[in-house]
């Protein structure tokens, strides 16, 4: 008996998750093996905020947040992110998910990420996903 209701609220989880996963359409600023990166920046009672979102076949699940490195030519810049409960927006049967984080930002951070980015990583615990291409147009827009 419940085996069969844990299989119904799994089918039920798919079926609120799924389309969300295959309508996500935000333009990304960096493309990694396989996975895009996109984002948006927010104010808040004057704090400066970064949304980032890696739409992906991830599955993370953490409560202990990320961080986020973020390399020019010469030097990085590593954030921790603001978000501590980490969980993708996971469908199984598409093998997708959009995984969603904040990162506090300050004029000093900013003043970084307006440089030219040349990479991005990101670390889950033991997982590391890697962004390469970096469309610094997109970037840039995404940071004003």
């Amino acid at each position: 008996m419940w085996l069969r209701s844990f299989i119904n609220v799994k089918k039920d989880l798919e079926k609120l998750v799924r389309p969300k996963v295959l309508e996500f359409d935000e333009p990304a600023f960096a493309l990694g093996n396989e996975q895009r990166l996109s984002g948006e920046r927010s104010d808040s009672a004057g704090f400066k905020f970064l949304t980032l979102k890696v739409y992906g076949p991830h599955n993370i699940n953490t409560f202990k947040g990320c961080v986020v490195t973020f390399n020019d030519k010469s030097s990085q810049l590593e954030l921790r992110s603001d978000s501590k409960e980490i969980k993708t927006y996971y469908s199984h049967s598409l093998e997708l998910g959009i995984t969603e984080f904040e990162l506090f930002l300050d004029e000093e951070i900013l003043a970084f990420l307006r440089r030219s980015i040349e990479s991005i990583s990101i670390q889950f615990g033991k997982n590391r996903l890697f962004f390469e291409v970096i469309d610094p147009d997109k970037f840039s827009l995404m940071l004003k």
